[in-house]
């Protein structure tokens, strides 16, 4: 008792931690010593005083070396040269610190990091290391001199860990190998979660390469790596110290070489977010398969193993530290980078946020000081770096191996301590102490209950269970379950860590090394580390929101922004108007502000100026009648353009420019996700560059601040910090801006039209995934900081990187929004109930952020780095999902739901759900496709319950939502988290006037207020005003995409599909929704266009194959509309004259297609048509067209234009035939046109197949053998060939010979048969012989019935699509060599006739010569028909109006890849039918040998169908389109109205089921009449 006394008047409080006898916890000391104030002086007292009393009474481990020399650490330092990897990181920052601190006289320390090149490996070096106030002793010791001394001593040396050879170069290596005496591997990837190829790469393979390299430096004493005490994934028991090894004690079932294909696997198998999803989930599977909780703990074992299996006899330290916290001493108590692993837990715990842990009150909480485990590594460096004994040995550095361990209920019960003394916030009144929970389901339900309490408290909850919590509180207990998982293995951790070697090494050191290099765990005084050391640390990289300036000028915004003046690009864009309305509300006294508008004279840039930038409604109400000359004064226009050099101004008014800007402000970009490669390019990564070529001119400038975004660096998972991205840094040098530009050239110059932009949308989406960014957007967003940060010189440059930019939060007004952005299309398709699932994660962070806090942040950056002239680039992150108060898709949806629930888009959604969140495509599809299939169903249009029974209308709905879900799959599974140390620093510096004025701390967001109350209504009230601007028809393009947006469509258009709502969509709301539309929809409103009447007027023709479909429907429709057109001349085979008169009556003048006509004509309609209609006896394949002299001068004096309609049309036709006409036939009429006094054009009827291509795009461009045709073609040889061909055969023989050489002919030079081979013939003569006659080539698809002109359905003759069609009516075949997505080019006769016509109007009124070519095709634009919608529509209107009275069951085209899975099924299928005919030839009858003889036949009629329409079933090229579409807008809208063309407009489903079938049929039944008679 006296002793007992003695120690409890002498401070001694605190003998708990080991008994005199035992060893273990003395709790009844505990209570009775510790009954007295704990405080800090009181602990240091004991640790300062009392230790030598208590010595004798210690363990005898305890007695050191009193004098020598002890391992002689300072001996040993002196003069050495180290290798160290990971030297930016926590540990290492602190060892090599004492290492220059302790030994001044050491060599060199070769610092291992990744840079571009030297210069920015310098840079990485003064700026993480040199710079940090982690050094500040040692500036104080070195004073002036200490650059220069770190400089001598640390030397960069740019390089990889996870790169073979450590990724450096042979001759620095080699260099490095000469006086390197020690490798110290500090490197490592230190989450929990990793991806599994990572940390394989990293903390495995790592080792191995650093030993490799460690082999062939001749002097190296040592390689000393760090590993962790958790290393072996033992739970219980004692963790030895003794080294790792596959076989001994790892198992040997474990094969890294095997673990690096699954992990090789799974980055060939996935993609994107996926992958890193993947990869992660990989990693904790494998690790637990063998006995480890996660990746890290797993690879860093692998590593060890590494290490001792390849480390051969150099000598080798391993430590392994237990969990690292903030310094105990050194350089100074606290010192701490990052937020490490206690953290989270204590800042949750200070905000009472949470007062539970799922833990053990007395497990052990195992963390040792960083400056103990630095001290640990340096003696036994120096121990086993004299020698040549060839060891591995291992030392823990630990601290619940001793008596003075230190518990989790202990920490928890300090941290009380601290948090009740020196709150984190004012508003925490009454901190409870920490309560332990054994279970997991015991935690959840105390959390879920405190949080319920404090929500019913404030109103907020709806009840007292877990299901009744608002969205902050279920976002709550989520966040603090998966806390209580992470810290689970640590909470409930039991195992002690030997360290018997530890120990042995502290006895080795003699006293004086001991007060130097102490690594004593024993003596730390844990509540003294905890209270006053540990948690002042951690709260600066908190919490530093609570720190602020009470009073003060802060950062001086208003008097920065008072008279300066700005250039600013992107102004009339969301966040530039915002950020420049901020400016003017709040400083009136600015400057005037430059800006940058695209516009053709100053005229119209004031104009765009006054209708885009003049809406600020609180500026009006702040001015009132002066606020149009207030704005006129501060707002200057400049005509000019980023994309161009010199930005496109004008050099006089660029020179005045320059001398009176302050601040250039970079808002410009192209935004969209899928833009056009070379447009990214010239805008996001070049602009830029050209704007700071601008800024060095201007002679005031103090600032050039640049938009960029948080997603530009690409990363997927981990951290992106705020630092600048620069290509051979942080980007790969891989990457050649040039290069790019290069590839993105060649592409424009190799594709053309609609396919060129497909194509430059592919190629950057292509290049930004081969790089690993998601998008062309975010990927040329990257080069542009790049280049930023090369060119910049010593200009201040700031970056301001935000996330997702939604509507306002309360500047200038709650809700403030410029368009439908990211999130729009789905959420309004939510709204609908068209769509309620999402193929994304819902933890996900769902990272929005106000576009007037991003206003505000920029702001406060340019104030504060505005005002001096102080060269550098500072990087700010404006987003929401770095702090605790972050947004999850999940509560996104919910808060989405709530407030659609409760203030509906439309009335018609009773049932509102709730979103369904899917992990794959797969299932997202599916769910989907279900959904419409039941809507369909109660609306009666659908054909089942599966996706193949959808209509096609639900078909376009699923695709575009699964293009949609693809759109956004890299952010609804993004778990990155944003660095934003620089914009919470930037927060502290402002003045609590400047918080209020420019608040953007997105901490303080109440996100169910704003998304419920502020964002939705916003986007509500964007769609309403489209809505209510008959912008009818949205299904163009998407707001971000450029894809359909077919939810849009539904909701503004609800009239019948039919050709008048084409045209009513066409003539009066595209003006509304311009801004979202693609440019092709600009139509002139008024003015003569074209002027297509007044050509057609008085002008006369010679029509060739007048007599067939294309060239009926062309000279109905003239007459038609111009019936004071000249007269037309129509060349037809006839004996003599009677003959021809005749046959004009018979298939001419007494067709149903003229009835119209005959209506408005009446009696007098046969005079009509005969005082226009002028037969002309001839041949196009005779020399002079057969036309008599006479005739053919009296026509010469006469002809306008010469129309060349005639052509050889059968795939399979005689050579010679084919040749004659198509060929040849277009150069005779040529010849005849030169004759011709008053033409002034040809036209000529080509193919859209005539190129021959099958892939890529066909280009409008003339073809001409020799250039666009292989010059090995002759014509002249192919006429000897076929003429050969005649003479060797004769009759059916030489008919069939001529046809096999047509196609032979045609297939050796890439044509599929001798009508397209024939027909490119024909263009090439005509290219040749033309000379200075002005020519029109008219290139139409397949052409089919009429759309509506003269009436719908009109059709000739049993053409293309016709004969598989009647085959399938019948119930003959149901299946069809072909693939279901290939494009069904099919065009309307009408459609073609109109284009023609326009065309000639166009190019007959003038004498300009030249070559044009019109495509007239349907798969070119965003409206295509499939060959499976095709079929799907004949299904359906067959099913409904069969084609034969007898009753069929009908069933869907199966669609087969081949031909031999074609054959065998349509063979099955007339087995099938013969046997139950009985004509068959057996019972079974399955094989294609017991078909009848009739079965064959017909087997072998679908089989040359098939073949026949293989080339088209199959065809994937794109026909490009371009002089079409711009033909298109030069029309007036009176002439669009009179001649449309345009095929965008076509409603396919009725145009088949309703038009085109019908049509067939009456042309069927027609032909069968006729053969009757």
């Amino acid at each position: 008792m006296d002793i007992t006394n003695l120690l409890v008047t002498s401070n001694a409080v605190k003998l708990d931690g080991v008994s005199f006898f035992s060893g273990k916890p003395n709790y009844f000391f505990t209570r009775r010593l510790s009954q007295t104030p704990r405080r800090v002086q009181t602990c240091c007292c004991y640790r300062e005083s009392s230790l030598k009393a208590v010595t004798p009474f210690m363990m005898s481990e305890t007695e050191a070396k009193s004098d020598g020399d002890g391992i002689g650490i300072f001996r040993f330092l002196k003069g050495k040269s180290y290798l160290v990897t990971g030297a930016t990181g926590f540990l290492a920052k602190v060892l090599i610190e004492k290492l220059l601190r302790a030994s001044p006289e050491i060599g060199k320390i070769f610092v291992l990091m990744k840079a571009k090149d030297q210069e920015s490996a310098n840079k990485r070096l003064y700026d993480e290391i040199i710079s940090s106030d982690l050094f500040k002793l040692l500036k104080k010791k070195h004073g002036s001199s200490y650059e220069a001394f770190m400089k001598s001593k640390l030397i960069p040396v740019i390089g990889d860990i996870g790169e073979d050879n450590l990724g450096t170069e042979s001759e620095i290596a080699d260099k490095i190998s000469e006086e390197i005496d020690v490798i110290i591997s500090c490197a490592g990837r230190t989450t929990f979660d990793d991806r599994y190829d990572s940390a394989l790469n990293v903390n495995a393979l790592g080792p191995g390469r650093l030993l490799s390299f460690g082999k062939d430096c001749k002097k190296l004493k040592l390689f000393l790596h760090f590993s962790t005490a958790y290393v072996t994934g033992k739970k219980e028991g004692t963790v030895l110290e003794t080294p790792l090894c596959i076989g001994e004690n790892i198992t040997s079932d474990l094969n890294i070489e095997t673990e690096m294909k699954l992990a090789s696997e799974a980055v060939r198998k996935f993609h994107g977010s996926e992958e890193t999803k993947k990869l992660k989930e990989l990693g904790i599977e494998r690790a637990q398969s063998y006995g480890w909780e996660n990746a890290y703990t797993f690879t860093k074992a692998m590593g060890e193993s590494v290490i001792n299996s390849k480390r051969g006899d150099l000598p080798v330290v391993i430590i392994r530290p237990s969990i690292i916290e903030s310094s105990y001493t050194e350089p100074f108590p606290g010192w701490l980078q990052g937020i490490r692993m206690s953290a989270p837990l204590i800042l949750a715990y200070g905000k009472d946020q949470i007062s539970d842990l799922w833990g053990d009150y007395k497990s052990f909480c195992d963390i040792i000081p960083v400056d103990m485990v630095a001290n640990a590594a340096i003696a036994a460096m120096a121990k086993h770096g004299y020698g040549n004994v060839t060891e591995l040995k291992v030392y823990t550095v630990a601290s619940s191996s001793h008596a003075n361990p230190l518990r989790a209920g202990e920490l928890m019960d300090f941290c009380h301590q601290h948090l009740c003394d020196s709150p984190f916030t004012d508003t925490v009144k009454d901190l409870e102490r920490m309560k332990f929970h054994s279970s997991l389901e015991d935690f959840t339900s105390s959390v879920s209950n405190i949080i319920a309490k404090q929500e019913g408290e404030m109103g907020i909850g709806r009840g007292e269970s877990h299901r009744t919590l608002s969205m902050k509180g279920k976002r709550k207990l989520k966040y603090l379950l998966s806390l209580a998982k992470t810290y689970q293995p640590y909470t409930f951790f039991q195992a002690r860590f030997d360290d018997t070697n530890t120990r042995t090494l502290i006895q080795e050191l003699s006293m004086e090394e001991r007060k130097i290099f102490d690594f004593d765990s024993r003596c730390i005084d844990w509540e003294h580390y905890i209270v006053n050391v540990h948690l002042p640390a951690v709260t600066p990289f908190t919490m530093p929101e609570r720190e602020t300036k009470n009073d003060g000028d802060g950062i001086g915004i208003l008097r920065f922004l008072k008279g300066k003046s700005y250039f600013v690009t992107g102004a009339t864009g969301f966040l530039g108007k915002v950020l420049i309305e901020k400016m003017l509300r709040e400083s009136p006294q600015i400057g005037k502000i430059f800006v940058l508008m695209k516009a053709k004279d100053q005229e119209s840039a004031n104009k765009r100026l006054y209708d885009e930038l003049y809406l600020f409604k609180l500026l009006k109400q702040m001015h009132g009648s002066s606020y149009e000359a207030f704005m006129k004064s501060k707002l200057i226009p400049v005509v000019g353009d980023i994309g161009e050099d010199n930005l496109g101004i004008e050099s006089e008014i660029a020179a005045k420019i320059s001398d009176e800007v302050d601040v250039i402000i970079s808002c410009a970009g192209r935004t969209t996700f899928d833009d056009r490669y070379d447009s990214a390019l010239n805008v996001n990564a070049l602009g830029p560059g050209r704007l700071l070529t601008f800024g060095k001119n201007c002679k005031k400038l103090k600032l050039f601040l640049h938009f960029s975004t948080a997603y530009v660096t690409g990363k997927k998972e981990g951290t992106v910090l705020e630092t600048p991205l620069c290509i051979g840094e942080n980007i790969t040098s891989d990457l050649n801006i040039e290069t790019e530009l290069k590839l993105a050239s060649e592409a424009v110059r190799k594709f053309h039209g609609s396919e060129e932009i497909k194509k430059m949308i592919e190629l950057g989406i292509e290049r930004a995934q081969h790089y690993g960014w998601e998008n062309a957007y975010t990927f040329t967003k990257a080069m542009g900081e790049s280049v930023i940060h090369n060119q910049r010189g010593d200009l201040p440059v700031v970056i301001i990187r935000p996330s997702c930019i939604e509507s306002s939060y309360k500047e200038p007004f709650p809700g403030w929004l410029l368009g439908l952005r990211m999130t729009a299309p789905f959420i309004l398709a939510y709204a609908e109930d068209l769509i309620s699932d999402l193929w994304g994660d819902d933890q996900t962070f769902c990272d929005i952020i106000p576009v007037d806090m991003v206003a505000n942040a920029a702001i406060a950056a340019m104030a504060k780095h505005g005002c001096g002239n102080v060269p550098g680039l500072k990087v700010y992150t404006v987003a929401s999902s770095s702090h605790a108060n972050f947004l999850r898709v999940g509560e996104y949806m919910d808060l989405c739901h709530q407030h659609l629930r409760d203030s509906p888009l439309t009335d018609t959604v009773k049932d509102f759900k709730r979103i369904k969140f899917h992990s794959s495509l797969e299932d997202f599809t599916s769910s989907v496709s279900n959904k419409i299939a039941k809507q369909e169903r109660e609306m009666s249009t659908g054909r089942g319950e599966s996706h193949t029974t959808l209509s096609m209308k639900g078909k376009r709905k699923l695709n575009y939502f699964v293009s949609l879900a693809r759109t956004y799959k890299p952010y609804a599974f993004f778990h990155t988290r944003f660095d934003d140390t620089n914009t919470r620093s930037l927060i502290q510096e402002l003045s609590m006037e400047e918080r209020k004025m420019f608040d953007f701390d997105c901490r303080c967001i109440d996100w169910e207020h704003y998304i419920v109350n502020v964002h939705l209504p916003a986007k509500m009230s964007v769609t309403n005003l489209l809505a209510t601007s008959n912008a009818v028809k949205f299904d163009t393009v998407s707001f971000f995409s450029g894809k359909p947006s077919y939810f849009l469509t539904r909701r503004l258009s609800q009239t019948p599909r039919r050709v008048q709502t084409c045209r009513s969509y066409r003539d009066s709301s595209l003006k509304a929704v311009t801004p979202f539309m693609m440019p092709e929809t600009e139509a002139k409103s008024d003015g003569d266009g074209i002027g297509i009447l007044r050509f057609l007027k008085g002008k006369s023709y010679l029509v060739t194959g007048a007599t067939g479909f294309l060239a009926k429907v062309l000279i109905e429709k003239m007459l038609r509309e111009s019936p004071q057109s000249g007269k037309i001349f129509v060349l037809m085979k006839a004996k003599n004259q009677e003959s021809a008169n005749k046959r004009l009556y018979d298939e001419i003048i007494s067709s149903d297609l003229f009835k119209l006509l005959k209506q408005m004509h009446g009696s007098s309609y046969e005079a009509f048509m005969k005082s226009k209609l002028i037969p002309v006896i001839g041949d196009i394949g005779e020399d002079n067209l057969g036309i008599e002299s006479e005739i053919a001068v009296k026509i010469s004096d006469e002809i306008d234009v010469i129309i060349s309609c005639a052509g050889r049309t059968t795939f399979d036709d005689r050579y010679d035939s084919a040749l004659n006409v198509n060929a040849l036939g277009p150069g005779r009429l040529l010849s005849f046109g030169k004759d011709c006094r008053k033409l002034k054009l040809f036209l000529h009827f080509s193919t859209a197949y005539v190129t021959g291509k099958k892939e890529g795009t066909v280009l409008e461009t003339p073809l001409c053998i020799g250039e666009n045709i292989t010059s090995d073609l002759n014509i002249e040889s192919e006429l000897k060939l076929a003429s050969e061909a005649v003479r060797n055969f004769h009759d059916s023989e030489e008919i069939k010979r001529m046809s096999e050489l047509g196609i032979e002919r045609a297939q050796h030079y890439g044509w599929e048969n001798a009508y397209t081979f024939t027909k490119a013939m024909g263009e090439s003569v005509i290219h040749n012989q033309r000379g200075d006659l002005p020519v029109v080539i008219i290139r139409p698809s397949i052409i089919e019935s009429s759309y509506t002109e003269p009436f719908p359905g009109w059709l000739q003759g049993i053409r293309m699509t016709a004969p598989f069609i009647l085959a399938y009516g019948k119930d003959l075949i149901s299946d069809l060599w072909a693939d279901y997505q290939s494009f069904c080019d099919i065009i309307p006769v009408d459609m073609v006739a109109n284009a023609a016509i326009a065309a000639m109007a166009k190019h007959g009124g003038g004498n300009v010569p030249g070559l044009k070519v019109y495509t007239l095709t349907s798969s070119s634009h965003a409206n295509p028909l499939r060959a499976g919608e095709f079929m799907d529509f004949c299904y359906q209107h067959l099913c409904d109006s069969p084609l034969t009275d007898t009753k069929l069951d009908l069933e869907r085209i199966k669609f087969h890849s081949s031909l031999e899975d074609f054959t065998s099924s349509v063979s099955n299928k007339i087995a099938k039918q013969e046997r139950e005919m009985s004509t068959g030839r057996g019972e079974r009858g399955e094989s294609r040998t017991t078909l009848s003889t009739k079965g064959k036949r017909k087997l072998k009629y679908f089989e040359s169908l098939a073949r026949t329409y293989q080339p088209y079933s199959f065809f994937q090229a794109r026909f490009d389109d371009t002089n079409t579409r711009s033909l298109n807008h030069e029309l007036s809208m009176e002439e669009r109205k009179m001649f449309e063309f345009d095929c965008r407009c076509i409603d396919w489903e009725h145009y088949i089921v309703n038009v085109h079938l019908p049509g067939l049929k009456r042309e069927l039944f027609r032909q069968r009449s006729s053969q009757r008679e």
